[in-house]
């Protein structure tokens, strides 16, 4: 289900408020991204957005891998260095949260998410090291339609999709509107934990936003 409509919510109050202003918005942005291209005429939107939402949903998972993963209460004293993001976002994909089959290598996904997706869509126009290999970013050609980007939301309520990142011919295929409907899963998942949202909820509570 949407981020801001996870029952769990309601037992945290800071991050339900969070969630409501300043993290929706921003899974709206991919679902916005899906429905591309679209229109007719002069006023048709040709272009499909791939990449940008490929690298927003991979900035979801660092994002929330800084804000509501594995929070800790600081000792008093000088603050401590924030830990290692590329470190963050490996653990969060490898936490049991995010809905890996049984027959994926997670640990191989995750660093070809992190050093072929993420990095390059952040740092360098998606552009790769001479070696590296490529990874694809797809959706359907013509942009999904409002129901169908509205049951991505759902799809793991009663069941599950294929995999988001799979290899064929030599190239990491990402097959953008699973890989949404997959960190999705993910946060319900991260929500429903209590003991992880209760460090978190203490720390928003704080006014301590990231860690």
């Amino acid at each position: 289900m949407r981020p801001e409509n996870v029952p769990e919510l309601a037992n945290y109050p800071s991050i339900r408020t969070f969630v409501l202003s300043h993290l929706s918005m921003q899974f709206g942005d991919v679902r916005a991204m899906l429905r591309l291209p679209t229109g007719d005429g002069d006023t048709r939107i040709e272009n499909g957005c791939n990449f940008a939402a490929a690298a927003t949903i991979c900035n979801l998972i660092s994002g929330i891998s800084v804000v509501f993963f594995d929070r800790r209460r600081r000792p008093q004293g000088p603050r401590i260095p924030p830990r290692d993001r590329g470190a963050r976002f490996r653990n969060l994909l490898n936490a049991n949260y995010y809905p890996w089959q049984p027959s994926e290598d997670c640990a191989a996904k995750t660093d070809a998410l992190y050093d072929l997706a993420r990095n390059p869509l952040a740092h360098a126009l998606a552009v790769l090291e001479p070696g590296q290999v490529p990874v694809s970013c797809e959706k359907t050609q013509d942009g999904l339609t409002q129901p169908q980007v509205n049951a991505l939301d759902v799809a793991y309520d009663s069941g599950t999709l294929p995999p988001a990142l799979e290899m064929d011919a030599g190239v990491w295929h990402l097959n953008v509107p699973c890989f949404y409907a997959a960190v999705v899963e993910m946060f319900r998942a991260l929500i429903c934990d209590s003991q992880q949202m209760q460090r978190t909820e203490a720390c928003f509570a704080r006014g301590e936003l990231t860690d």
